[in-house]
């Protein structure tokens, strides 16, 4: 099923999928298309979830990538500390 979603003044192409699982269940996914080379894929155990998630993810993966092509950032390093990956 595909929709549009309205972030900001910014409208994005999403595909939702359900998904069968081996054991019977059901999960849902939605990928979502920032622009021609990047996407997202979210999925969850519920279709209400995975809308929770899409505000909470989306958000969040807009901004940094406004933090990288606004040039805010020139370069970043990964490293780990107590086994959490800082950026």
């Amino acid at each position: 099923m595909e929709h549009t979603l309205n972030i900001g003044s910014n409208q994005y192409k999403a595909k939702y999928y359900k998904n069968i699982l081996l054991n019977g269940g059901v999960s849902y996914s939605v990928e979502i298309f920032l622009d021609d080379n990047d996407r997202i894929i979210l999925d969850d155990i519920s279709l209400e979830k995975l809308e929770w998630r899409i505000q909470k993810v989306l958000s969040f993966a807009l901004f940094s990538r406004q933090l990288f092509n606004g040039g805010a950032i020139k370069e970043a390093e990964v490293f780990y500390e107590q086994n959490k990956a800082i950026v």
